[in-house]
């Protein structure tokens, strides 16, 4: 049995062999050929072009996510230097903001430094320069108050003027209580009042002779009431300025205190420039004060020294002759 399925399967492929032999030779085998050949052509120009398409639609999609990955970048970019920018904006202005509060406090500090410093005490000198300027406007109404008085009670018309007068002045002189030279310096207008009416001697006698003997009476008068007014001026000049003389030692005190000037002295060594500056206007200014009220006193001791050489001329040449 093996033998004849073997001996069978020979026959068969030689057969085949045969066949396939004779249809190499046969007609009509190039038909089949070229049909298979267009069969197989086709075949593979499909499978190239579905190839193809696919391979374009991977491509498109790629360069899609490829354009979208650069958009994303790009945007991803400008707004990184978009934020980077603002960032940079915000830092300038912190950074200007901040340097000019710097400035401004530094400007303040130097001011409230500069300026918010007036020197020592500049109240109390102040207050101390206001009571100079009363006493200095003050003063020439005052010796004028005085003045009046004085020449209102020496001014004798009449008899029972120079009675009264008269009465009234030897009174004073006896009761014993008569003021001195302190009444001057003492600030006390009436005291001083008195003291100068007291100095000025009793009142003169009316004269009311005619002639020779009442002109010369009217000069000798005369001359006597020009020394008493210039004795009256004086003496009222000087108890008027003494509240000129006390506000400007106030003014010299505000520096001194009660220490000698320690505090003064430390104020100025911890005080600005200016502060300095000013307390020494101030000095200057109280030194320039105190010294034309010296020199007005000045002139008033050679006004008062020069009457008494006049007066004691005078009496010299009246003992003579």
């Amino acid at each position: 049995m093996k033998r004849f399925l073997k001996t069978g399967f020979c026959a068969l492929a030689l057969m085949l062999s045969t066949t396939a032999a004779h249809a190499i030779t046969c007609a009509g085998v190039e038909a089949r050929v070229n049909s298979r050949t267009s069969s197989l052509q086709a075949s593979v120009l499909a499978t190239i072009q579905t190839r193809q398409a696919a391979l374009v639609a991977q491509e498109l999609l790629e360069r899609q996510r490829l354009l979208s990955a650069v958009k994303v970048l790009t945007m991803q970019m400008a707004q990184s230097s978009q934020q980077e920018i603002v960032s940079n904006l915000a830092v300038s202005k912190a950074m200007g903001q901040t340097i000019v509060e710097q400035s401004i406090a530094d400007q303040t500090r130097e001011a409230i430094r500069d300026y918010g410093n007036t020197g020592f005490n500049a109240c109390g000198l102040v207050e101390a320069g206001y009571r100079v300027d009363e006493a200095l406007n003050t003063a020439d109404t005052a010796r004028g108050a005085i003045t009046t008085e004085i020449a209102e009670r020496h001014a004798i018309r009449t008899r029972e003027d120079y009675d009264r007068e008269s009465q009234r002045w030897f009174e004073e002189a006896q009761s014993g209580d008569a003021p001195s030279a302190a009444a001057l310096f003492s600030g006390d207008a009436d005291e001083a009042r008195r003291y100068i009416s007291m100095v000025m001697g009793p009142p003169r006698a009316p004269r009311a002779d005619e002639g020779v003997g009442g002109s010369i009476d009217r000069a000798i008068a005369l001359r006597d009431i020009a020394r008493q007014s210039v004795t009256a001026y004086v003496l009222a000049e000087i108890a008027s300025s003494q509240r000129v003389e006390v506000a400007l030692r106030d003014m010299t005190r505000e520096w001194l205190g009660e220490d000698g000037g320690e505090a003064w002295f430390a104020t100025q060594a911890a005080s600005p420039a200016r502060a300095v500056l000013l307390d020494t206007a101030r000095i200057e200014a109280a030194n320039v004060a105190m010294k034309a009220n010296s020199v007005r006193r000045v002139m008033l001791e050679e006004m008062a020294l020069s009457t008494f050489a006049l007066a004691y001329a005078d009496r010299l040449t009246e003992g003579g002759n």
